[in-house]
Order: structure tokens, then sequence, then C-alpha cells
């Protein structure tokens, strides 16, 4: 990309596995070369990452702790910054674009910055300065591919096409469209800009010299030679022939590829020094001549080793080794493989799948948390946290709902019986004096109380003032499966407790008094019951625990151009062995991103 962009008349500051302060560094110059320039390019391939919604690049030898945000990291914000000089801006990221999830940062290490501290992202068009437009190699959220040559697909397409004599934005369907077609990988962009842009209006390369030059002691003279008569030497798209003596800037590094009918391509690259060799001399391997026909069970497009080639069935010429071979097909999803072929005739059938529906294509969408609702007759409220297993299917998480319920009035109560029993009995007795006169009379009644205090289980009303508290609960550990991109099938396992109190805030202690003749023991008239109320409570307590299972099912509703997140309605069935009772359908909404 350096050469490339020289050649169309830029002026370069390049940095290869450069540090973070090599980095930082190399961006101040660039802030310094950027100032009041027509157009600033930033060019990068190598690691980065989205963290937190930020995207941010991974310089050389930078350790990445697990969960963690470091200050090694450089933010897109610190890019953009030094380009604001220029009057147009472009940039190009060869580079991953998974997102991470950072939580809980902690505020006492220096070397743990938030997102906050390290600034605004840049990736929101909002944020970006005026005239910009940021191109990266894949979508959000997506890894880029690093392609099976020296070059990755989107730097191999970009250097190819950049130099194109179209306005910009054409250049750029033309790469999107290559990457996608050769890799299966999308690029993406966001900002914009107003007026056209023509980076190289004649569509011609400025050839590098092709002799030496004299008086220039910055350049060297290197002849490359090969064992092949007629071999053809090719410097980023400039084409000379082998044994030709070619002029090199020292301190420069130069790629190139060697090309000869009937042998293998070679691919090297010259790092142009004081002391480089005036000769290098270049072995190329011969091919064996292979022919491959690729059947389908549609009409696809095939493209073999990053060339479209037509459609199938097709027969290709080739060379023993390995090739790879893309198809892609509208309504099916596309394939690319890699196949060894051996001298003379080859076959291949490739099977394309249909693609189903938006709802069943997982490969389009495949939320990673589901966060639900849950509501049931028995237990009225839960709730469901669910989360998908990096690189599966599966989900894992887990399920509680819990209700309350509180009446009063009781069948029975228990209150304190105190039982008096009254005994009558009569005696009569008289005083006789010496002359058989009666001189005293006397008739006495006797009464006997016999109290017993016991415990008593009876029906009051409407003394009975009692509380009963009900209360349910579910606790599961959950899983699902998520076969394709609109259903999830759950299940879990857990336990159901079901909770019964009694509370009552006064107890009653009743006094039933009961007249009976003493001497023939019946009861004389009715009982007398007197109730007192003794301020003093109880409680009753029942816990009973069940062993639970509950299935269920989710569609997922994606939400319009969200496409990553969806809004979940389903249903479930808990039955708890041991007691039907508390069996129950529940319904679920929920959000999944």
């Amino acid at each position: 990309m350096n050469n490339v962009l020289k050649s169309i008349g830029f002026q370069t500051k390049l940095l290869v596995d450069g540090t973070t302060e090599e980095m930082k560094s190399s961006l101040r110059e660039f802030a310094s070369m950027a100032k009041n320039a027509d157009i600033a390019i930033f060019y990068y391939s190598g690691h980065a990452t989205s963290i937190n919604e930020g995207y941010y690049l991974i310089p050389s030898k930078t350790q990445l702790p697990d969960n963690l945000l470091t200050s090694d990291l450089l933010p897109m914000q610190d890019i953009l910054i030094p380009m604001r000089g220029s009057r147009l801006k472009l940039l190009f990221f060869d580079s991953c674009r998974d997102i991470i999830t950072i939580e809980g940062l902690s505020k006492g290490n220096p070397n743990i910055l938030s997102p906050n501290d390290v600034g605004p992202t840049g990736e929101p068009d909002t944020e970006m300065p005026s005239g910009t437009m940021i191109c990266y190699s894949a979508e959000r959220g997506k890894k880029t591919h690093t392609g099976s040559g020296s070059l990755s697909t989107f730097t191999k397409v970009l250097s190819e096409h950049i130099t194109d004599g179209d306005e910009f934005r054409t250049v750029w369907r033309n790469i999107t469209n290559d990457v996608y077609l050769i890799q299966n990988q999308m690029p993406d962009n966001s900002g914009y800009y107003e007026h056209d842009l023509y980076l190289n209006p004649t569509g011609k390369k400025q050839p590098r010299p092709s002799q030496p030059l004299t008086g220039n002691s910055s350049k060297r003279t290197i002849t490359i030679k090969t064992n092949v008569p007629g071999a053809v030497v090719d410097f980023y798209g400039n084409k000379f022939s082998t044994d030709k003596p070619l002029l090199f800037a020292i301190g420069e590094t130069y790629t190139f590829t060697i090309t000869a009918d009937g042998y293998k391509q070679y691919v090297g690259k010259i790092d142009v020094t004081d002391s480089s060799p005036s000769t290098i001399n270049v072995t190329l391997d011969k091919n064996e001549s292979a022919t491959l026909y690729v059947t389908s069970n549609v009409i696809a497009e095939v493209v073999f080793d990053g060339k479209p080639s037509g459609k199938t069935p097709i027969l290709l010429n080739s060379t023993s080794g390995t090739h790879t071979i893309f198809l892609k097909a509208n309504g099916y999803y596309p394939h690319s493989t890699n196949i060894d072929l051996v001298t003379g005739t080859n076959s291949k059938n490739i099977s394309l799948i249909k693609k189903l529906p938006w709802f069943f294509d997982w490969d389009r969408y495949s939320p990673n948390t589901h966060i639900s609702y849950m509501y049931s007759p028995k237990y009225q409220f839960g709730l469901q946290y669910l989360q998908r297993l990096k690189g599966t299917h599966a989900l894992l998480g887990a399920t509680i709902s819990i209700s309350t319920n509180t009446f009063k009035g009781l069948e029975w109560n228990k209150v304190v019986v105190t039982t008096s029993s009254t005994s009558t009995s009569s005696v009569t007795y008289s005083v006789v004096d010496g002359n058989g006169n009666v001189v005293e009379y006397k008739n006495e009644t006797t009464i006997t109380y016999s109290d017993q205090q016991d415990d008593y289980s009876e029906e009051i009303d409407p003394y009975n003032e009692a509380e009963v508290y009900t209360s349910n609960s579910m606790y599961m550990l959950s899983g699902g499966y998520q076969p394709c991109n609109g259903i999830v099938f759950e299940t879990g396992f857990g336990v159901f407790k079901h909770s019964l109190k009694h509370y009552m805030p006064y107890s009653y202690a009743i006094r039933k008094t009961v007249t009976t003749n003493s001497s023939t023991g019946e009861v004389v008239g009715e009982p007398e019951y007197n109730y007192t109320r003794i301020n003093s409570s109880h409680w009753f307590k029942d816990n009973t625990l069940y062993p639970a299972m509950r299935l269920g099912v989710k569609v997922l509703i994606p939400l319009g151009k969200y496409k990553d997140n969806s809004i979940t309605l389903g249903c479930g069935y808990t039955f708890p062995f041991g007691n039907k009772e508390f069996s129950s359908w529940d319904a679920t909404i929920g959000f999944a991103w």
C-alpha cells in the first residue's frame, strides 16, 4: 500500500509493527504532513477490536489482559485528530471489528481506563470531522480474513482498485463487490464527503524507473535472474522482463511476483540497502498441467484462485497443487473451499445449500443475550436470563420467579380453653331438743369448681383475626438451543418452593361454664361461654420443596434495521414433580441482542 500510494503521487509515512509509542510518534509527524493537504489517507493493517462501542487499534507487542481496556490501545479519535488539518480524509482499516463488552472497570488501576478516559470512538457518523470517510474491511462485529497469499483479500483488492480512474465512490463499490465475491466478506464504510474524489484521474500509475539514473546516490541497481527465459517480474502492476537491471530506492521495501507459463508463481521481497546484492537469482518450480471440471446443483458463479472464471458447469485449465474455489448463486449460501489438483483431469461437485427465510438464517443473525419477563397464574412474576455460549448455538442461564398472597379468615383458629364445671348438691339436717322439738333446721348447697386448661380448635367468628401468607418461588438453571435465527428452544431444571405461614396477632381464652345437679348429674340450663382476648401472637409455618422442570419456546422478531436486536415472545410449561397443583403455563416477553 505504501508503494501503491506513492505511485499515484502521495507523500507517505510508513511504520511497520509499531509499538504504541511509535504509532503515536508517527501520528504526530503525520499531523504535520497532513496540515493543509487536499487529501490525507490513513491505512492500517493489523489487530483491532470494538470495545464498548469504541474502535481501538492494538499496536504490536501489546498484551491484552482479559476484559481490560488498557492505555496501550489506540482509539479511533487519536487517528482522526492528526487528520483534521486536511480538507478530505480517507481511512482504511484492514482489521477485525469483533465486539468486546467490558463492565465494572477498576478506577484504582492506572493502567485501566474507561471509554470516557480514552475518548470518543469516532465510529458514529456524528463524531466524525466533516469530509471524512472510513472504510473497513469487514462489517461491524465480524472478523477479517487474512487470505491465502502474502496479502489479505481486502488489501489485495484495495491495492488493485485504488489506482482506478473512477470517482472513489465507484471504486469503493467495486472493492466491496470483489472482496465479497472472493472471500464472502463484506467491507463496510461510514462517514461521507460532498464533492467528487478522483485519486488517480488518469487511471495510470507512475512507473518506477527501469534503468539506472546517473548522479543519484540514493538509488541502487539490482538485476533479478531466473532459470526460465521469458519470465516476467511484476512490481505493483508494472511488469518487466527478468535479467534486466532495475533501479530501486535505498531504504525502501519492494514486493514482487515472477510468473512464467508452465511454472509456479514466485512471490518475493527486496529490502534495499547499501549492501544489497546487485543480482538476485530465483529458481521457478515447474507446474504440471491439470484440468478441473466443476459442477453444482445450481448454476453458480465460479471464482478460481481469486479470479472470476464463469458459471457451472465449467472446465478450468490449471496446474497441480492447492487452489481456492468459490461458488456463489442467488438464493443459496456461498461456498469456498481449497482443492488439491493432481496432474491430469480432476472433477469436483459442490452442492450449494439453499438459503432459508431470514428468521431461519443463522449466519445472518445470532443474538448473544436474552432477557425475558415471565408471567404465570401460579407464580405471577418471573425473570429469565440466557447467554449464548461463544461459537455455538447453545445458551445457558437461569430463571427465577415468585408470587405472594395475603388474606384473612381461616376455617379454624387455635385458642386456649378453660372449662369450669359447677356441681350443685343440697344437704338438709335438723337439731332436736330433749322434748323432741326441732330447735334448728339447715339446708346447705355445696359448689365445687374443676378448672382444666387445654388447646382447643374451633371455628370462632367473628373473633378469628388470623392472617395467612402464601408464596411460591421457582429457582432453575436454564438452557436453550437456537437451531435457526427465529426460534429458541428452552429447558430448565430446579426446585419449586411452596410456603404457607399463618399469623395471629391475638389469641382468645374461652371460659365454658356448665351447671349440673350433683344428685342426678344432669346439666342445668345452657353452657355459658366467655371469651377473653389475650395479647400474644402466634406463627405457624410450613415450607415444601418439589423438584421441577420447565419446557419452553421463544420466537425472535428483529427490530427492523436494528437487525442485531430482537423482541422475543414465548411460552412454557412448568411441572413440579410430586404436586400437580402447581403445574402451570407461562408467557414470556423479552429482548435479545
